[in-house]
């Protein structure tokens, strides 16, 4: 009886432990309450209508921004483009993870994702995974998107002949793009992208900052 007894106890303590070490697990899986992400590159990811995979655009550049909302810094680290839908590439940057390290109180960063989708899944609505890792905790963002076919794509200029032969690693190279468009539908979506084309060099460019430094008035593209 008395061995019965001790097993027991030592049962009890061990079920004890086991459900401690889990619910700390659970909450290691926020990094903070103050943390949020958000899309900025629009839930619409671009293919081609009629000859999808070779024709423009062959990929695209989504943007999430994170924020610490708070009044203490918060360490995000980096974050992970770490779930797609079979057979979707994604292009850049190397491994799809982007630094964002701390964050300060109200202060944001806009990290971008380079990616090209599957045929097969135009016209449908799939959901991409980002995941924030700190090292010590992780957090998850899941924004849903659309996948959009398109028949044409309005130009922009290049940057391509404006790489100075000087250009190194780590350099920072700037440019300024003039987008212009004709007979745009009301209502209609418009998502603008540094390349679609297969030849862009995603490994090589990250991309670290875009900004709006004009626009026609009226037409709902703001600063």
């Amino acid at each position: 009886m008395f061995k019965n007894k001790t097993i027991v106890k030592g049962s009890t303590i061990f079920l004890y432990l086991t459900l401690t070490l889990f619910s700390n697990f659970l909450q290691s899986q926020n990094i903070s309450s103050n943390l949020s992400f958000t899309l900025k590159s629009g839930d619409k990811i671009p293919v081609d209508a009629n000859n999808c995979g070779k024709a423009l655009p062959t990929a695209y550049f989504i943007a999430i921004e994170a924020k610490n909302s708070g009044s203490s810094e918060v360490n995000v680290g980096q974050i992970t483009l770490d779930s797609t839908p079979a057979n979707w590439q994604i292009l850049g940057p190397v491994g799809g993870v982007n630094s964002i390290g701390k964050l300060q109180q109200n202060q944001t960063k806009t990290v971008y994702f380079y990616v090209r989708p599957t045929c097969a899944t135009k016209g449908t609505t799939i959901k991409l995974r980002f995941k924030a890792n700190n090292g010590t905790s992780y957090q998850y963002y899941r924004p849903s998107f659309y996948v959009q076919d398109i028949i044409s794509a309005a130009a922009g200029g290049s940057i391509t002949n404006r790489l100075s032969k000087y250009a190194v690693l780590g350099s920072i190279l700037y440019d300024t793009v003039t987008y212009s468009y004709s007979n745009f539908n009301n209502g209609a979506p418009m998502m603008f992208a540094p390349a679609g084309n297969v030849s862009f060099k995603p490994s090589l460019l990250r991309l670290e900052k875009t900004r709006v430094i004009g626009a026609t008035a009226g037409i709902g593209v703001v600063n």
